[in-house]
């Protein structure tokens, strides 16, 4: 299986043209398919091209030879949080995985098909160009040094063309280096030789490089040997490389979707977002469209229109999607039955859209003698949660958005978020983002912090509510230098290494934690004496 964002989105309007403009006799047959093809005469499959990846890897040999460090000593790292300004399965589209078949074939690390042949990292997908716009953070998933940063190209490509990419490379210690692929003109946020820490924002996500759609690629290599590690581990895998690992999911879902009157042939499908509207006029043409997660092969789809009065109106009954292969993510586009009725009853009616048996959607549309161009509502309600929910200091600290994916705003414009969030009451980081997360980088948070975020969702014209999350940090043990629990020994050599490299430098500085151990903004023998108090006494 070809996977649809690094390999191969397509453009929707080579298969959309054969709707009601080629005289189809059934008004509901399902216009689409899979976001994903494969390449064409001259373009590559792999979207890390072979000139740009020998680049990154001679990066990284001349940081080793700079650099010597014992390798393979301790454990490798462990990946916290998925390094992107969203949520998995749900604003961001289901991964595509690293290979683990050689030769011809593609096999992911739960034995499935959900990657192809030769992908050496882990693409995560935005739902469009119009997010990427907007803008989704992409994160450092553990503290490091940057060996090599690449910014300037292009980023809405659509051509697997072999393109060279926006892209960070972080030596995260121990011997594992991240690789944040495809990233937004102009976005990267850090220079080679710079420390950062866990959930630092070094970028935006996009489609620069050898790309078809907006995504990161997240690969690791491990050294010595500069070796392709999947973090994902299964049963076609080795261990994972998780903290807590997300999740394998096929369950469908309907991932975004909109009204509109505007002809579906006549626009731009994915990369694109198509136009959406909320209401109708009488007689007026219109057609509805969603992208679709997780369709299993030979899948049915039924239409049950609901009178304003709540009565049903119409009952298609299944039909079939006639798709013969499993789609991890595809747009469609329907063209809706005629209900006589919608031409002569105002009101706000409903269309409840099923997939094999289970309702996925039901969505109002306004309908009305005339429709009024100044009508527009503010988005939808959302709700905020921090995650780790019970942050220690040395965390990053994500806020997550929860709203309905497909009736987040009643207009199905695309919202967008602002998240201000605030330490002791001052503001320490404020944006705006597409993406349904964002984060504090770990060594913001001190024992005690009163922190709060709030998040208002905004439709491009007006805001909704602001919802805000607020919490305590707790005191916690400031000698677990790493955090994982210490403290302990291995607390003692994580600072003794960090505090060598770091010493007279600006804090926040250190691969594994923050050496500036007293907050004041330099790592001096302060505190390398401040770590030995903390430690000596167990906290």
């Amino acid at each position: 299986m070809t996977h649809p964002l690094c390999a191969a989105a397509m453009s929707l309007l080579s298969t959309i043209g054969i709707g009601a403009a080629h005289g189809l006799s059934d008004p509901a047959i399902a216009h689409g398919g899979p976001v994903e093809r494969l390449p064409a005469s001259g373009e590559s499959l792999d979207c890390v091209p072979p000139a740009q990846r020998a680049a990154v890897d001679a990066a990284i040999r001349a940081h080793i030879e700079s650099n010597p460090v014992s390798l393979g000593s301790r454990s490798r790292p462990l990946y916290p949080f998925v390094p992107l300004g969203g949520s998995m399965f749900a604003d961001l589209l289901p991964p595509g995985y690293v290979d683990h078949a050689p030769g011809v074939g593609a096999t992911d690390y739960s034995c499935g098909t959900f990657t192809y042949d030769g992908h050496a990292g882990t693409d995560i997908g935005l739902r469009s160009f119009e997010e990427q716009a907007i803008g989704v953070p992409v994160f450092s998933a553990l503290p490091g040094t940057v060996v090599f940063a690449h910014d300037g190209e292009p980023d809405m490509n659509t051509c697997l063309c072999g393109q060279v990419s926006n892209l960070v490379i972080i030596d995260h210690g121990d011997g594992r280096y991240g690789e944040y692929w495809h990233l937004k003109n102009g976005s990267v946020a850090v220079i080679v030789g710079q420390t950062v820490s866990a959930g630092e924002q070094i970028g935006l996500a996009a489609s620069s490089g050898n790309s078809a759609g907006p995504h990161l690629h997240f690969e690791t290599r491990d050294q010595p040997g500069n070796v392709a590690f999947d973090p994902f581990g299964g049963p076609c895998s080795e261990e994972t490389g998780w903290v807590e690992q997300p999740a394998y999911n096929t369950n469908t879902y309907v991932a975004d979707f909109g009204f509109m009157n505007v002809a579906p042939w006549t626009v731009d499908g994915y990369p694109h977002r198509f136009p959406t509207t909320q209401q109708r006029a009488f007689g007026q043409d219109y057609w509805w469209w969603m992208q679709i997660v997780n369709l299993p092969p030979n899948s049915t789809f039924r239409e049950i229109y609901i009178r304003p009065n709540g009565t049903t109106a119409f009952d298609s009954g299944d039909l079939a999607f006639n798709n013969p292969d499993f789609y991890r993510v595809s747009n469609y586009w329907f063209n809706p039955f005629f209900i006589s009725q919608m031409n002569t009853v105002a009101g706000t009616w409903r269309i409840r859209f099923v997939i094999n048996g289970v309702q996925v959607s039901d969505t109002p549309l306004i309908v009305a003698a005339t429709t009024n161009p100044t009508l527009n509502r503010a988005p939808s309600v959302v709700s905020v949660a921090f995650d780790p929910a019970d942050p220690d200091p040395g965390d990053a600290l994500f806020a997550r958005v929860s709203a309905d994916l497909v009736m987040e705003d009643l207009d199905y414009d695309l919202v967008r978020f602002r998240y201000v969030w605030r330490i002791n009451g001052s503001v320490v980081r404020d944006n705006v983002f597409a993406g349904r997360a964002d984060a504090l980088r770990a060594g913001t948070l001190q024992p005690g912090d009163e922190v709060e975020v709030s998040v208002t969702p905004n439709d491009g014209k007006v805001d909704g509510t602001t919802t805000i999350a607020m919490l305590t940090i707790a005191s916690g043990c400031a000698a677990d230098y790493n955090g994982d629990t210490g403290p302990d020994i291995l607390d003692f050599l994580d600072f003794f290494d960090d505090f060598g490299s770091c010493e007279n430098q600006p804090g926040p500085c250190g691969s594994l934690g923050n050496a500036d151990f007293n907050g004041d903004t330099l790592v001096d023998i302060l505190d390398f004496l401040d770590f030995l108090d903390a430690f000596g006494t167990g906290c």
